[in-house]
């Protein structure tokens, strides 16, 4: 198989715990400090605590009036003595604020406009008495979710800033109420993942993605049970196992039992079935490509399919009527009989469209097989952007012998070779030409300055790696391709039978992607023309045509060039006097005729550009989007200039 098989389970059990029930609430640390106030007034209880006992620098704010009550029952530090302060002022509507070098201690109104002194830690321990800004560091538990956990309890604005990069909390309110959310992050800040247990269990009768089906409906992970969420299940088809993840460890034992009972229900020798969902292919086409496989005959088509081997049982196949699309057209089955299968029945596919999916009657073991080849099959398949330009060029001048002569003889240093390694090559009378990057269009840009050059068109677009990329700008013109007539009746009427014929500009291309990243090009081009039957009485036009067909190799963002095809149109056009040349005999002094011989060659400039994966889509997507931007702005110049006028 793909991977090393596993034949015993793979079990790790965790704690089960995902909130530390070891936390401290309402922490009090041990010092050495015992105060006694019994109903003192405030600047006396605030003399003795922070004066006398802390020997700290105070000021006292405003008329601040009213008895308090410190008392110690063990000793106690510093820190805690300073919050038993702050709790016993907020009684008598005052506020002990932390100014750095000394404690200020105002009425409560006052706290709002107080500097905030900044910490830094998720410890009760690190709090600074007063109102402060706490920055909170998370270890285990996200940002988002631990401020979800808080709000509940936290005042409006206590939650300043979740910052989500960094992953922690900034907390602004009084030091009091900054410990009691500390406590909360202490208890919920724990290893998540230490907590779950995971079992990796193989299956051996069946396919593990039909056991997770049945373990989630007996464990209900996707129901309104008291379960749901509890125990969740991952079928690994890579090793045809079942990965089970549990918040209490013994849940496991239970997957355990549960999956021996259910892995017994069935047998490798005995068939079931199986459903493989296609993400890039079309189930269609693998399943015949998978019934070629395993048949004797590779090339053997569905009707030979059926007697390929008198040992075998013969395959029954359907296939879909032309026209039926979705789920109205019936899904072609395919079935093939392996010699050496473990019951001698054959492995059924059938392919259903509707859901791109295969549909495989077969045992275990030959599941798993055919599994391996199908996730072989189904990639994702390369893209390649198509960039083509298709000109005619008018011959005259330097370029009366063609563009290959012109090439040839000019300042650009082509050379053209007959390699038959894959390389572009010239086949008499045609001409081909392999540009580097861009360097196509910039010639025909050079041949536009000596001569006329129309585009006929200009087309970019994506298609798939081995499929073919059609553009056709044409019209359809009827063609009588047989005429009838009875030979019984004279006054019977002539029949036609006409045919549609496609005229215009039609390209196929059709891009082969190594792995290299060299691109094979299929190319059917076709430049036709409608003109006026000359050599014949028939009544129906003449098509003139124009076509390449060819297959090359080029690289990635290189430009193969295609011409050669020239035509010669003659056209006479006759001039005279009005009246005089009309005059028998003289006339002819007063009139003209004028033979004009036009050459055109038509050029084909393709450029291949291999889309990879998102990133080549976005960067080709970005270059299309600045070519569009230039265009635009190109416009916009030339309407302005025009409105300005000279």
């Amino acid at each position: 198989q793909g991977g090393q098989d596993v034949v015993e389970p793979t079990i790790q059990k965790g704690s089960g715990r995902f909130v530390d029930s070891a936390a401290s609430i309402n922490r009090s640390g041990r010092g050495n400090i015992v105060v006694k106030l019994v109903d003192v007034e405030v600047g006396a209880a605030v003399q003795q605590v922070l004066g006398d006992t802390l020997g700290l620098n105070y000021v006292i704010e405003g008329d601040i009036t009213g008895n308090v009550t410190i008392q110690t029952t063990r000793p106690v530090d510093q820190r805690t003595l300073l919050q038993m302060l702050g709790g016993a002022l907020a009684s008598a509507d005052a506020v002990l604020i932390n100014e750095g070098g000394f404690y200020r201690v105002a009425p409560l109104e006052a706290a709002g406009s107080a500097s905030r002194v900044v910490g830094y830690g998720a410890a009760v321990t690190d709090l600074r008495p007063g109102p402060g800004v706490q920055v909170v560091p998370l270890r285990h538990i996200s940002a988002t979710e631990m401020e979800k956990i808080l709000r509940p309890i936290a005042g409006d604005g206590a939650i300043a800033r979740v910052d989500t990069a960094r992953n922690l909390l900034i907390l602004k309110e009084d030091s009091r109420n900054i410990a009691s959310m500390l406590d909360l992050v202490d208890l919920f800040d724990v290893d998540y993942m230490a907590g779950m247990s995971f079992a990796l269990i193989p299956v051996k009768n069946t396919a593990a993605s039909n056991l997770v089906y049945e373990l989630e409906q007996l464990f209900g992970a996707k129901s309104d049970s008291p379960m749901a969420g509890l125990v969740r299940f991952m079928p690994i088809e890579r090793l045809n196992s079942v990965l089970a993840i549990a918040s209490q460890p013994q849940h496991l034992d239970q997957v355990q039992e549960w999956m021996g009972r259910l892995d017994r229900s069935g047998s490798l020798a005995s068939q079931s079935f199986h459903v493989i969902p296609l993400q890039n292919r079309a189930a269609s086409e693998v399943a015949e490509l998978l019934q070629k496989t395993l048949s004797d005959d590779p090339e053997a088509t569905d009707e030979e399919a059926q007697n390929v081997n008198p040992a075998l049982t013969p395959v029954v196949t359907q296939t879909g009527q032309p026209g039926q699309t979705g789920q109205d057209a019936p899904a072609q089955t395919v079935s093939v009989s392996v010699q050496d299968s473990p019951v001698g029945r054959p492995i059924r596919i059938r392919a259903d469209e509707a859901n791109n999916s295969l549909v495989i009657l077969a045992t275990s073991e030959e599941f798993q097989l055919l599994q391996q080849v199908v996730s072989v099959l189904d990639v994702t398949p390369n893209q390649v952007m198509l960039e083509a330009t298709i000109a005619e060029v008018t011959l005259r001048d330097d370029l009366a012998y063609g563009l290959n002569w012109f090439l040839e003889s000019g300042e650009f240093g082509f050379t053209f070779s007959s390699a038959d390694n894959g390389a572009v090559a010239p086949t008499y009378p045609g001409l081909s030409v392999l540009f580097s990057g861009s360097d196509g269009r910039a010639v025909l840009s050079a041949v536009a300055s000596v001569t006329d050059v129309n585009v006929l068109s200009s087309p970019t677009l994506m298609v798939l790696d081995n499929r073919t990329a059609t553009l056709q700008v044409a019209d359809q013109v009827p063609i009588v391709t047989q005429t009838a007539v009875s030979t019984i009746d004279p006054d019977a009427p002539i029949v036609n039978q006409v045919e549609l014929r496609d005229t215009g500009v039609i390209l196929n291309v059709t891009p082969r992607v190594n792995e290299g990243g060299r691109v094979m090009l299929e190319i059917e081009q076709e430049v036709s023309d409608v003109v006026e039957t000359s050599t014949s009485g028939i009544d129906s036009p003449t098509i003139q045509q124009r076509k390449i067909s060819t297959t090359v190799a080029v690289d990635n963002g290189a430009t193969i060039a295609l011409g050669g095809l020239i035509r010669d149109r003659v056209s006479e056009s006759a001039t005279k006097i009005p009246l005089l040349g009309d005059i028998p005999g003289f006339g002819q002094l007063f009139r003209s005729t004028t033979t004009r011989n036009d050459r055109t060659e038509l050029v084909v400039l393709i450029t291949p550009r291999v889309v990879g994966g998102p990133d080549d889509a976005e960067r080709v997507t970005q270059e299309l989007r600045e070519k569009m931007r230039g265009v635009s702005q190109a416009i916009e110049t030339s309407q302005r200039r025009y409105l300005s006028g000279p």
